[in-house]
């Protein structure tokens, strides 16, 4: 074997163990964007628009007198409430509280109890 052919081997395995390489990664990025979990979120806009809706319709008059008499509005029906103006797969919590005495009159949340 001449000097030449050595070189000329040396550089061919260079290129295929790039190949292999390059092979390597896009078979590992492939794997990864395959087994790694997938979640889905609104848009800012969409939020705020949403959060807008819920204070508007929370801050109405006589929601609020409603809560603040107590028992004639309930915790189901402010969860419902919620629910409603909320895609479906929210997560929310809300708490209805005095300033004054540090009470809180009245709290929904789709959270769970754990």
């Amino acid at each position: 074997m001449t000097e030449e052919t050595i070189y000329d081997n040396r550089g061919q395995m260079r290129v295929i163990e790039a190949l292999i390489a390059c092979l390597l990664l896009v078979g590992g990025l492939s794997a990864a964007t395959y087994l790694s979990s997938v979640s889905v979120s609104v848009g800012d806009s969409s939020i705020e628009e949403s959060g807008e809706n819920i204070f508007d319709v929370l801050c109405d008059s006589d929601v609020v007198h409603r809560i603040i008499e107590g028992g004639d509005f309930t915790e189901a029906q402010l969860k419902t409430l919620i629910s409603t103006l909320l895609p479906p797969s929210s997560v929310f919590t809300v708490y209805f509280g005095s300033s004054l005495t540090n009470e809180t009159l009245l709290n929904a949340t789709n959270m769970g109890s754990g």
